[in-house]
């Protein structure tokens, strides 16, 4: 871990080495040249990031949030030329489920969206569905469409690719630092308070994931999100019943999502009732976090695994190796937060992942990058204004709840 000394003065200061921290903080230097430092406390993409499943699918809801996604897979492009390595990303392919009129519907509605935009899907057949999902009971009376340029990636690997071209373009990453305070002067956020100095600087960026609502207090904006439990099982390895290349699947119907993983199937499940944590009381190490709420996830896990019988009957018979839970950043309507907060300038939030954070970190950081030294974003971003929502409470149990119950709600990116 560095400990090499603080900058007096840069024109960003970004607050946290998470994946958007850093890929904020590498599209300052990239597209704007603008100098930066990151702040970490602990270890880049230790706490939230490095948690993730990594899925990566193009399929959204909206134009803005699939340009984000391909703003990801071009970063990897270019940091795997830059870098001369891979970050391992797995092209696998999605496979998008739709049982319901409604998931059809959705279903058509993204893939016409993704071909006018450019991207390769194929409607398959139940047997093509198979042949891609040894597993899958595929019924022929359900929609199947397959994106086969999808992938999932290491979430460490491209949180530290974006942290190291920042750093070899010029930008501070600073991590073992502790943010303490913001300065201001009136209506401006000046700098930023550290248990190692003060920084001075022209904007800051809140990138501080689960904790940013309490960093926002310090600004005086009010950040509507929560740290939410995100969690997922791993099983056994069985090589013949999961391949290494097997695509991933979304079956929002069965609220359910998968990939492999080391010769196993990484699963999750969008949980009826979900579970959110006070940030002052979330650890910046969250390993062993215990929610308060079925914390060893057996529960959830048989609740999932009814709501998934009618896809394939047997993923309860396969032993679980690994469970995963962490928080990820929730908002009450499951949209990002990334913006000024009215009435205070140089304070530029960019949080609430809402489960989305990996697929959408190239994105994400070049249109907070934008927004931090006052150039135009590449992206409408109104969906995503931290006001939306008025001045919240980000500590209010009453509140907690709603950023719970937009995970448990939550059915497509």
């Amino acid at each position: 871990m560095s400990h090499d000394a603080l900058p007096a003065t840069v024109d960003v200061a970004v607050i946290g080495g998470g994946i958007w921290g850093a890929a904020t903080a590498e599209a300052l230097r990239r597209h704007h040249g603008a100098s930066v430092a990151v702040l970490e406390r602990r270890a880049l993409s230790a706490a939230t990031t490095s948690h993730g499943a990594a899925l990566m699918p193009r399929a959204r809801s909206t134009a803005c949030l699939r340009a984000m996604v391909r703003e990801t897979y071009a970063c990897i492009a270019h940091f795997e030329a830059a870098l001369g390595e891979g970050l391992g990303l797995h092209r696998n392919g999605a496979l998008h489920v739709g049982v319901s009129d409604g998931t059809k519907a959705a279903l058509r509605a993204q893939v016409e969206a993704a071909r006018t935009e450019g991207d390769h899907v194929d409607w398959l057949d139940a047997d093509a569905a198979r042949a891609k999902v040894s597993w899958l009971t595929a019924d022929p009376a359900w929609s199947f469409a397959f994106f086969p340029q999808d992938g999932f990636v290491d979430p460490y690997l491209l949180g530290s690719a974006y942290a190291r071209a920042a750093r070899a373009a010029g930008a501070g990453i600073h991590q073992g630092v502790t943010v303490t305070g913001l300065a201001r002067a009136g209506d401006r956020v000046t700098g930023v308070e550290t248990d190692r100095g003060a920084i001075a600087c022209g904007a800051v960026v809140c990138a501080a994931g689960p904790w940013s609502g309490l960093v926002g207090l310090w600004a005086g904006a009010r950040l509507p999100l929560a740290p939410v439990r995100s969690h997922y099982w791993i099983t056994a390895p069985d090589e013949a019943r999961f391949p290494r290349d097997q695509a991933m699947v979304f079956a929002p119907d069965g609220r359910f999502y998968s990939r492999p993983e080391v010769g196993g199937l990484l699963y999750g499940f969008r949980d009826r009732v979900c579970v959110a944590a006070d940030p002052r009381v979330y650890p910046p190490d969250p390993r062993g976090f215990a929610f308060g709420h079925d914390d060893a996830g057996w529960d959830s896990l048989a609740e999932g695994l009814e709501l998934f019988r009618p896809f394939w009957d047997g993923l309860g018979s396969e032993p679980v190796a690994h469970y995963i839970s962490a928080a990820s950043a929730y908002t009450p309507d499951g949209q990002f937060v990334i913006g000024p907060w009215p009435g205070i300038e140089g304070f530029i939030a960019v949080t609430g992942c809402s489960g989305a954070g990996i697929a959408t970190s190239g994105g994400v950081g070049r249109a907070a990058a934008a927004l931090a030294v006052g150039a135009e974003a590449p992206w409408d971003l109104s969906a995503f204004r931290p006001d939306r929502f008025g001045a919240v409470d980000p500590v209010d149990p009453a509140f907690l709840r709603r950023c719970a119950d937009a995970r448990a709600n939550k059915r497509s990116g």
